[in-house]
């Protein structure tokens, strides 16, 4: 019995092969230290911190490689309050949450302050302006010679109501490096350039 390829059959193997590689290159490994949780805490235009220490710590069995960081958390409103109320997280020097959260009117969320309105209530668990659930990402990179800690500020910028934002299932999770480009993704690269150029003399040919 004979077997036929099909019509530009190992172009098409090449560029297969090809994404395969780039699959399996773009998985994630695991660490030791990853996640941490912290207790609810009640906001009322004051202000707290977050923090882990040597998130990425040294030594020898030690993984330093980039993380992706997940800062989740829920809000809900600690009774009624006329005024948004304004949220904003820093984490290792980078803004990553600046807006207001309201019952009525309009608010920021899920913009940012000073540039975006929305009707209260938007982008909240029930449509009413009392129950957020957030998860915000940053990038965490190891500090050579050190460690590598996690720093994350909370503030609530010029707020007067009376009422605070009520902030629980508070937890940080750095267990997603970032993946990066390795020899894998270049010799991937490599093979969808040759399957392209394998199509196009089988596209001459057919001409």
């Amino acid at each position: 019995m004979s077997f036929l390829w099909p019509q530009h059959g190992y172009s098409n193997s090449i560029i297969s092969l090809a994404v395969l590689m780039l699959l399996l290159n773009a998985g994630v490994g695991r660490a030791s230290h990853t996640a941490q949780a912290f207790s609810d805490i009640a906001l009322s235009g004051g202000a707290t911190q977050w923090l882990v220490l040597d998130a990425l710590p040294t030594g020898a069995e030690s993984d330093i490689s980039p993380r992706t960081v997940h800062l989740t958390f829920d809000i809900a409103f600690n009774g009624f309050s006329a005024s948004a109320a304004p949220l904003r997280i820093v984490a290792n020097g980078m803004t990553i949450l600046d807006s207001t959260f309201a019952h009525s009117g309009t608010q920021a969320y899920p913009g940012v302050v000073g540039e975006d309105l929305f009707p209260a209530g938007a982008g909240s668990l029930f449509g009413i302006g009392r129950s957020y659930a957030l998860d915000l990402t940053f990038p965490l990179f190891y500090v050579s010679g050190c460690c590598t800690d996690i720093i994350v500020a909370v503030d609530q910028p010029l707020y007067a109501g009376a009422n605070p934002l009520e902030l629980s299932s508070i937890s940080l999770d750095w267990s997603q490096p970032i993946p990066e480009p390795g020899t894998g993704v270049l010799v991937a690269l490599g093979l969808v350039v040759l399957g392209r150029r394998g199509l196009r003399n089988c596209t001459k040919d057919d001409e």
